[in-house]
């Protein structure tokens, strides 16, 4: 089974050459380029890595990471 990662960045470009350069080696991503959108979809114990940007306009990627740790906290 392939390793699953989710990847967000509020640059779209950005989400694209991670989800391609991942899925490359064998990966399977999930990118979003919209933090609020990413809680509105988590899937819990699905994911084996976490990439978020620190940078975003609505949500943080700290602030993104807590949310992500209250739904699981196993991520």
């Amino acid at each position: 089974m392939s390793k699953r990662i989710l990847a967000v960045d509020d640059e779209f470009d950005v989400c694209f050459m991670l989800q391609k350069a991942l899925a490359e080696i064998g990966y399977v991503v999930d990118s979003f380029d919209d933090p609020l959108l990413t809680l509105k979809r988590f899937k819990a114990h699905v994911y084996d890595l976490v990439i978020l940007d620190i940078n975003m306009p609505q949500l943080n990627g700290f602030m993104l990471f807590r949310e992500i740790r209250n739904l699981n906290k196993e991520t």
